[in-house]
């Protein structure tokens, strides 16, 4: 029969092992001549292409300002209004700059005409399209072709302070006597900077509003003044108002007045102060006091114009 093996740990206390330690060898350095030689040739080979790459480095910088690759001039066609000067000092500032830069901002191959475009536009905002090119690959001279934007109407804050508009509702330089305009209305309000001179009236009102007054025009009419507010716009047209809504189509708002104009009620009445088309088939007008002021003016009357 086989003993067992049994270990009696009564009465007895752990004891901490002892690991046998390794015994470490110091590396020494290897200071042979073999070795010192090869650290040798590592630093200069590394010193070498630093001061190789330095130098590749600075003769970019020196070609890039050489006076046979930086652009000279700069040629402006097409404007009319703006002065050429304006334009090609304002592209000149664009290409070249006062600083110093690692690399010639006037370098013909560095030159963005993008870059300069955008910057002529924002700054000129007569100006509707620019282009800048160069002739050929080495040519040193920039040319600019700019088209003018074409007066629409005028759109005004005040009396005495009136802007150019485009016929997209941008508003692009003051209004002065001499400029000639396609059309003899003024807009009021609809933008919503404080500063009005590179602003934009809002795209589909201003459409809406257009087609009215292409409208009415039609109908021969002689819409003057177009007033904007929040919800709706005022026409002032011939001598008296329209009040219209951005919520009825152009047609339906000439076709109200019309109906309107034509009914019984309205056919025979004179001095008009203003007719309302914002509610749809009730169109309500009133008329301008026919005695001094002192006295009290009539009241808005209604006019169905259903159908």
């Amino acid at each position: 029969m086989m003993r067992k093996k049994v270990i009696d740990l009564r009465g007895k206390k752990p004891q901490p092992r002892v690991l046998p330690v390794k015994k470490v060898v110091a590396r020494t350095r290897s200071t042979s001549p073999l070795h010192r030689k090869r650290i040798h040739k590592h630093t200069v080979l590394v010193l070498s292409f630093a001061t190789v790459l330095v130098s590749l480095v600075g003769c970019v910088s020196i070609i890039s300002y050489l006076p046979a690759l930086t652009v000279t001039s700069v040629a402006v066609t097409g404007s009319d209004r703006v002065p050429e000067r304006l334009v090609r000092a304002q592209a000149e500032a664009s290409v070249y700059d006062s600083g110093y830069s690692f690399l010639s901002p006037s370098n013909i191959f560095l030159v963005s005409p993008e870059r300069i475009a955008q910057s002529i536009r924002s700054n000129i905002p007569r100006l509707k399209e620019v282009s800048v090119s160069r002739t050929s690959l080495f040519a040193q001279a920039l040319q600019v072709t700019v088209t003018e934007r074409t007066a629409y109407a005028r759109w005004c804050e005040s009396i005495h302070e009136c802007y150019l508009i485009d016929d997209q509702g941008f508003i692009f330089s003051r209004y002065s006597t001499a400029d000639t305009i396609a059309t003899n209305y003024s807009f009021w309000g609809g933008i919503d900077s404080s500063v009005p001179l590179g602003s934009t009236i809002d795209s589909a009102r201003f459409s809406r509003a257009k087609e009215v007054l292409v409208l009415l025009t039609k109908y021969r009419y002689q819409p003057d003044r177009i007033i904007f507010s929040a919800d709706a716009f005022d026409v002032v047209c011939d001598d008296f108002t329209i009040k219209a809504s951005f919520d009825e189509t152009p047609e339906m708002t000439v076709r109200n007045l019309e109906l309107a104009l034509s009914s019984p009620s309205m056919r025979s009445l004179r001095n008009i102060e203003y007719i309302d088309l914002r509610f749809g088939n009730r169109v309500y007008f009133k008329q301008r006091a026919a005695v001094p002021s002192v006295q009290p003016v009539a009241t808005s009357t209604a006019v169905d114009t259903e159908e």
